[in-house]
């Protein structure tokens, strides 16, 4: 469809979101995004896979991702005809910031193997809801030592924006959210 109205003349970009975090100035987040559950439910289980502190939580906070897509819109027509692959050009978020974030709010975390993780993750059910659908997700794909995706285009054009620092501060506000919201 989006091919045809090319072809028809029309102005079309396309941005393929990765997975968005939270607001970079608010903490707050979609309940439902697969990180956030991981995140929550990690947090209730006070366990982490083996080997996570390793990894990054490919995610980028949805405010920047917000106004970069404006940002490249308003370039108007240098962005048309590309694809740009909305994710964070150094990984995203290091796991290893959730687990300091959580002590420094008091939750203990252990890390256990990650069929042992995946298990309790299951098991937990966050507003009565089950999250046995977390199967259905490619749970080894959750952690990531980098991106199969090239961000090279998109990061080029809005480099010289500042990509907000997913650092303690920042996953102190998120977890402090998923805290009083989700879990």
């Amino acid at each position: 469809l989006i091919a045809k109205a090319n072809r028809a003349g029309l102005p079309v970009a396309i941005y393929r979101l990765g997975s968005m975090c939270s607001d970079s100035k608010t903490g707050s987040c979609n309940p439902f995004d697969i990180n956030t559950i991981i995140v929550a439910t990690s947090l209730k289980t006070g366990c982490y896979p083996i080997g996570a502190l390793d990894t990054k939580l490919n995610t980028l906070p949805i405010n920047f991702a917000a106004e970069s897509i404006v940002h490249l819109s308003l370039m108007q027509p240098d962005v048309y005809g590309n694809v740009y692959h909305v994710i964070h050009p150094h990984g995203g978020l290091p796991f290893q910031n959730v687990i300091t974030s959580a002590n420094h709010l008091s939750i203990k975390m252990e890390s256990v193997p990650f069929d042992e993780w995946k298990t309790r993750l299951v098991q937990q059910t966050l507003h009565g809801r089950s999250l046995e659908s977390l199967n259905e997700f490619a749970m080894d794909s959750c952690f990531v030592k980098y991106s199969v995706l090239s961000c090279e285009k998109f990061y080029t054009i809005v480099s010289q924006q500042n990509i907000p620092a997913m650092d303690i501060a920042y996953v102190n506000m998120w977890l402090t959210f998923i805290l009083k919201n989700v879990v």
